[in-house]
């Protein structure tokens, strides 16, 4: 319990708050916030697995999931966003679900990158032919709690998000983002989980949902599924995991967004794991859509205490 106050006492002092419209999110994201980049292992599924308690992916998507099991872990991910010159980011995350019947994650996600400006960012006038340069920085700081209950049959939890985005064009803003959640495990290996994101009045962004279920029925074996909601579209997500010999963790997913902007992406990972560390590589290709050929690259490695 000690470090889970640790972390709270850490947020509090980054301070937040404002309201800034975020940049599209990137393929195969949770409607959670856009620069929170999917981590190594969930990429790998095409972002499935916003119910799976053991990937600290679920403390960005379903909060409360991270309760549902007792880890003390430790994760860094660095990912490429199609090239260098399109965008990278770097994430850093501390989970503590072992101490108490109270989570609690910690994480620190920095975007550098150079978006297509909105119409909102444009000059009054734009010299024809002119290409504008739109350096971006974000720093995103979440906090994720949650609480077990029925010795972790049932959880509830939630976040809260502090975004600072440095625009070359829109100049400085803030944004401040909560979410609600509520997972559970009716059976051994089998949890389901549900999120309502942007609960917060007057961030700026819509209120938008995700559930998922997650499904271990053999120890090498699980499946992710997943569906989300965002006000003007639906989409889908799922994947599967096999950890061959205890030792090769080989993954794969899809991913698809229907509405006025249809994307699909397929995912593709490949891990080494042990009982007290792991090292991911997952691969996000898009395949349908506006950004057809795009692809993330993200490598992350997480140690269990």
């Amino acid at each position: 319990m000690q470090l889970s106050k640790v972390l709270i006492l850490t947020l509090i002092a980054a301070g937040g708050g404002g309201g800034a419209r975020p940049p599209p999110p990137p393929p195969g994201a949770s409607p959670a916030s856009a620069a929170e980049w999917n981590h190594a292992g969930v990429a790998g599924m095409a972002g499935a697995g916003t119910a799976n308690p053991y990937d600290n992916s679920a403390a960005f998507n379903a909060p409360a999931t991270v309760a549902l099991v007792p880890l003390y872990t430790s994760q860094v991910d660095v990912g490429l966003d199609n090239t260098l010159a399109e965008g990278w980011w770097g994430t850093t995350t501390v989970r503590d679900s072992q101490s108490s019947y109270t989570s609690a994650t910690l994480s620190y996600t920095r975007t550098d990158s150079s978006p297509i400006p909105l119409t909102s960012e444009l000059p009054g006038w734009v010299t024809p032919g002119e290409t504008l340069d739109n350096d971006t920085t974000e720093h995103d700081i979440r906090l994720s709690v949650g609480y077990a209950m029925i010795g972790r049959r049932l959880a509830i939890g939630g976040s809260m998000l502090w975004q600072r985005r440095l625009s070359e064009l829109s100049g400085n803003s803030n944004l401040f983002e909560a979410d609600l959640s509520i997972a559970g495990m009716p059976i051994t290996n089998l949890v389901l989980a549900g999120t309502l994101h942007d609960v917060s009045p007057g961030d700026g962004r819509p209120l938008s949902a995700e559930i998922g279920a997650w499904w271990r029925p053999l120890d090498p074996l699980s499946f992710a599924i997943d569906g989300v909601w965002t006000g003007d579209a639906f989409g889908t997500r799922a994947g599967v995991e096999w950890v061959a010999l205890g030792v090769a963790s080989l993954r794969a997913g899809y991913s698809h967004l229907f509405g006025a902007e249809r994307e699909g992406v397929v995912g593709l990972g490949i891990g080494v794991v042990s009982e007290q560390a792991r090292l991911d590589y997952g691969l996000q290709w898009t395949v349908v859509g506006l950004e057809q050929h795009h692809l993330v690259h993200t490598l992350g490695t997480t140690v269990a205490f």
